[in-house]
């Protein structure tokens, strides 16, 4: 379904905090990564969070452990002289997370996406793997991390990026992420981003068959316009949870959209130049099949 920004707006605060539904943050987290004025709001309200927990959890956690070895070992510090050692470790933690929330959140001059880069030869993305972790951000920082179109894999384990679920060996192709774009790797797992190919599909007697994959298509390139009867059967009889939609060309304005949770068949048009997603929101490592029989 489309969400407007005004919705996106009124939820934001709420999901900086973290306090918001599983179903709210998929859709959030689709809708960021499709907007990038909304991308951008929420950058800046990140930038004003404290991220203590994911320094700690770095530098300071190691002192914490050495300190903690030192005392252990001599036996002769009084609990005075706990008290002053953790005080410290609590003041290098302190200044530590204010200088990365200067140096990591600030925000970076943003790459333009946009149709003339969406290819091969000036596609800006760069190979990255990201593991999954359930306190750290990855930025999208134009140095480390690019934005671009990518081609993601599940290497190890399940993972979940955007919403979109990959058990090991599933793929998300033509995922966009802009500048200044905070991406969570959810689950266990590692996930191998590489320049999107933005691969022809190839039309089986009418047919579209896509196994085990989320997709971001442009039409006219990846695809044939026209309409579609589509349908996603579960191979291995678990509920699946797929999200179809149909966008402008910079995927800012949602024309149609659909949940699909059977196996029934629902019809979608799309035109020269739009954008179909096609995104795996399923909670489980599902095994399915996207059947795209043209009309």
């Amino acid at each position: 379904m489309k969400i407007d920004c005004e919705v996106i707006h009124d939820l934001l605060p709420l999901y900086v905090d973290n306090l918001t539904s599983k179903e709210s943050n998929k859709l959030v987290n689709t809708h960021l990564m499709e907007c990038e004025k909304c991308n951008q709001l929420h950058s800046e309200m990140a930038q004003d969070l404290n991220i203590s927990s994911q320094i700690e959890a770095e530098l300071p956690e190691e002192m914490e452990h050495k300190l903690i070895k030192r005392i252990k070992k001599k036996r002769i510090l009084s609990f005075g002289s706990l008290i002053i050692i953790f005080s410290l470790v609590g003041f290098v933690i302190g200044a530590y997370a204010l200088y990365s929330n200067y140096a990591v959140i600030k925000a970076v001059e943003p790459i333009e996406l946009t149709d003339t880069n969406r290819n091969v030869q000036e596609n800006p993305a760069k190979e990255i793997l990201l593991k999954s972790s359930s306190w750290k951000q990855y930025k999208v920082d134009n140095k480390t991390f690019s934005p671009g179109y990518y081609d993601i894999t599940a290497l190890e384990g399940a993972v979940e990026i955007g919403s979109v679920h990959l058990k090991e060996g599933d793929q998300y192709l033509g995922a966009q992420f802009y500048s200044n774009n905070l991406i969570s790797v959810e689950g266990s797992g590692i996930a191998k981003l590489t320049p999107a190919k933005f691969k022809t599909e190839t039309l089986e007697n009418g047919v579209y068959t896509i196994s085990n994959e989320s997709v971001v298509y442009k039409v006219g390139d990846e695809i044939q316009p026209g309409s579609y009867k589509i349908k996603v059967i579960s191979n291995n009889d678990v509920d699946f949870y797929v999200f179809a939609s149909v966008s402008n060309s910079n995927l800012s304005q949602v024309r149609n959209s659909l949940d699909i949770k059977s196996s029934k068949e629902y019809t979608l048009t799309v035109k020269e130049g739009e954008v179909l997603q096609l995104l795996n929101w399923s909670s489980g490592n599902t095994d399915f099949t996207i059947t795209l029989s043209k009309i």
